[in-house]
């Protein structure tokens, strides 16, 4: 019986250690294409340098957001929102949010901060195992090495650990080893929740841009 089992066992490690890696080289993508595209909406915000707001036609001629800048169409200078002082700042005759402010269209809000810590503490609640949380508010340099230790340890709780259950006496020794690991591994990962919940709770984590969650 034993002899038809390492097989099967070590066929579904394989397949266990090939999904992980598939889904790390996605998250990575991912990861890769939203900084791209918080980089092109930065440039979008920026402008197009001082110009005079009367030669532009749209609502954009004063800001890449509507009803936040006002042309003046004598002299072509642009002034922003007054009740949008907070959000939005004058540069080159066009306004720009400021630094570590988000502006919300639909209700015209201005918050302090990008990202939301309701959000970052719920996604590090349920989906630790994936970084989610740390992939949310753009820290890769934390969320890429738990990604990786998360699916190491789903590797050995779903794979390995349970592949080397057997009576053998050598089998047996590699359970205890890779079980140990798994432990240790299992540790390790919880220590780390448990930090995190505590950063997120307390909001003194920045997101990739260095802005606090608001």
């Amino acid at each position: 019986v034993n002899n038809r089992t390492h097989p099967v066992s070590m066929k579904s490690s394989i397949y266990c250690a090939s999904f992980c890696l598939v889904l790390l080289s996605v998250c990575c993508s991912c990861a890769v294409l939203t900084r791209s595209r918080f980089a092109s909406r930065f440039a979008r915000n920026i402008g197009a340098g001082e110009h005079n707001c009367s030669e532009s036609t749209g609502r954009e001629a004063c800001s890449s957001y509507p009803d936040v800048g006002v042309c003046n169409e004598l002299t072509g200078n642009c002034s922003c929102n007054a009740t949008l002082s907070d959000c939005f700042k004058l540069a080159d005759n066009f306004c720009t949010l400021k630094n570590c402010t988000s502006y919300n269209e639909g209700n015209e809000e201005c918050r302090q901060g990008k990202k939301s810590r309701t959000t970052a503490l719920l996604l590090s609640i349920f989906l630790i195992n994936f970084g989610a949380a740390n992939f949310y508010i753009a820290r890769y340099e934390l969320a890429i090495p738990q990604l990786i230790l998360g699916l190491v340890l789903c590797c050995f709780q779903f794979g390995s650990c349970g592949s080397t259950a057997s009576k053998d006496d050598h089998t047996s020794y590699l359970c205890i080893a890779c079980c140990s690991l798994n432990g240790l591994f299992s540790l390790l990962f919880f220590a780390w929740w448990l930090a995190d919940l505590i950063i997120f709770a307390q909001n003194t984590r920045p997101d990739g841009d260095q802005c606090m969650l608001y």
